[in-house]
This record gives C-alpha cells, sequence and structure tokens, in this order.
C-alpha cells in the first residue's frame, strides 16, 4: 500500500467534511439535483394524464374503475375492484452511486411483480426523457400504452371471475 497516496487521500476528505471542500456544491453536486428536478417534473407529468385517463375511462365506463393515489416519489393507479391490483410509476432520485430513474411495476394479487419496459433517457436539451421499450415518448404517450394494457387486464379478471359467462356465439 502507498503510505503516501492514503495519506493525501485521507487529508483531502477531511477538508472535505469540515468544509465542504472547494466551494460549497459541488459540479456533481449541482448535476445530481439538477437531474433530480427533471425527474420529478417527469413524474408530475406522469400523475397528469394518469389522472386524466382515469377520470375520463371512469366518466366512459360510467362507473369508478381506476383512481389514482401520488404520493411524493409513487404515482399509484389502483383498480376499484381489487385494490391490491396496481400499477405504480416510481421516481428513484440519483445518489453518488446510482443514476436516477423512472420506474413502472405492474402488481395483481398472487402473481410475481411485472417490471414494466420504463425507464429515461439523458438528453443535452432537457436533461431526460421518458422511453417506452427503448423508445423515447412523451408521458401521454406512455399513460395511454400502459393504461390501456392495465385497464383490459381488469376488464378480462373481471369476466374471468364470473361463474355464468358463457362464450360469445359466432
Amino acid at each position: 500500500m502507498d503510505v503516501a497516496k492514503v495519506d493525501h487521500i485521507a487529508r483531502q476528505h477531511k477538508a472535505l467534511a469540515s468544509s465542504g471542500g472547494p466551494g460549497s456544491l459541488l459540479a456533481s453536486d449541482i448535476a445530481r439535483r439538477q437531474e433530480a428536478e427533471a425527474l420529478n417534473r417527469l413524474l408530475r407529468e406522469l400523475e397528469t394524464e394518469c389522472q386524466a385517463y382515469c377520470t375520463s375511462y371512469n366518466e366512459a365506463f360510467g362507473t369508478t374503475r381506476v383512481r389514482l393515489d401520488a404520493h411524493g416519489d409513487t404515482v399509484v393507479i389502483r383498480s376499484q375492484l381489487d385494490s391490491q391490483d396496481t400499477l405504480v410509476f416510481h421516481c428513484v432520485v440519483p445518489s453518488d452511486t446510482n443514476a436516477g430513474r423512472i420506474e413502472a411495476r405492474r402488481y395483481h394479487y398472487r402473481e410475481q411483480p411485472v417490471h414494466l419496459p420504463v425507464d429515461v433517457r439523458r438528453t443535452d436539451e432537457d436533461g431526460v426523457r421518458l422511453t417506452l421499450r427503448d423508445r423515447t415518448v412523451a408521458a401521454a404517450e406512455m399513460v395511454l400504452d400502459l393504461l390501456t394494457t392495465f385497464t383490459e387486464h381488469i376488464a378480462r379478471a373481471e369476466w374471468a371471475a364470473r361463474g355464468d359467462r358463457q362464450e360469445p356465439a359466432p
């Protein structure tokens, strides 16, 4: 071990711990804060689009079928028929060791959670953009795609749970 290098590193870290180092904020801290703000804006866009989908869907269906529960870093769309049947968007803030991201999972009672192909792509223009199946998309497009599948699953589960179901006539 190079004791002189370790000694130099320790002195640098001691200065950092006591004074924050040169300047109060490091460039990496500023970048992480900006990325966190950009991710939060994307999550709020998703929340707005999810609320619009739920409202329109419920009005068209004639009854409440899905509802939105928003929490600080999470947007949950929940089936009114089975509250454990959910679609969840979660914002993971960037840290020293992990890049920030937005995740989406589908939960259904007695099934394993399904990780949906949602992520973010970093850009020079505006920081981050949503991706669905490795394709850059707007929040509205992502919500329409994922919630259409989610609400179709709810409708199919409701039909399957009925004991008097009959196949449609050809």
